[in-house]
């Protein structure tokens, strides 16, 4: 399990060194997504409730907090991101749509 999560922090930061390499910028959270996300969290790998469809402001604001915490300070296996590698408004869009719905799941 180590090496897994060795593995996984290794491929990750690989991702954004390419991509902040060329002085890269998301343009919104779905293109953060599209770029970093997709590359582990598919419908395969993604937590169930995230496919949970909420109308309740009070519940996607909830999840999309808890998607904010968990990319700035990592969990198990996930690495942390820093501001430096995706920024407060975009990881802001980015929760909230992947909260509401609005991101869906690609296999890459």
């Amino acid at each position: 399990m180590k090496k897994l999560a060795v593995g996984l922090l290794l491929a990750t930061s690989s991702i954004f060194a390419v991509e902040l390499g060329k002085n890269f910028e998301f343009k919104d959270g779905e293109h953060a997504y599209e770029k970093v996300c997709a590359y582990c969290h598919t419908l395969k790998t993604a937590p169930q409730t995230i496919y949970t469809k909420m109308d309740d402001q009070a519940g996607i604001q909830a999840r999309a907090e808890g998607i904010m915490y968990t990319v700035r300070h990592g969990s198990s296996a996930m690495p942390a991101f820093r501001k430096s590698e995706i920024s407060d408004a975009v990881l802001k869009d980015l929760a909230t749509k992947l909260a509401d719905g609005t991101i869906t799941f690609t296999e890459k």
